[in-house]
């Protein structure tokens, strides 16, 4: 049995381990799962910042199932790539060349 301590220091027992003890043996209740009822995302989402050295180069997110979106420094678009290397790579050349 638990107690509880109320506002005034007086004591008095939870009766909830009797209620989830009572739960699954009364009739017509049926426990479900909530887990399943959840729909999955089509694609896990990705971002991805490039740096060289302490540089922030750009970054790489994914959009779809199998399509990369790259942005430079500033956030500026570079492209669409169906690969994350690619995207990788633009936001790498690009950032290289800007840093020169």
């Amino acid at each position: 049995m638990v107690k509880m301590a109320l506002p005034r220091g007086e004591r008095h027992s939870n009766s909830s381990n009797s209620l989830a003890d009572n739960l699954g043996q009364q009739a017509g209740i049926d426990v479900q799962s909530v887990s399943g009822a959840i729909p999955k995302p089509e694609f896990e989402p990705l971002n991805h910042s490039v740096y060289f050295g302490r540089q922030r180069l750009g970054r790489y997110t994914r959009i779809a199932l199998k399509r990369y979106a790259a942005f430079d420094a500033e956030d500026r678009p570079l492209g669409e790539f169906s690969l994350p290397g690619d995207a990788f790579w633009a936001v790498a050349v690009f950032g290289e060349g800007e840093r020169r």
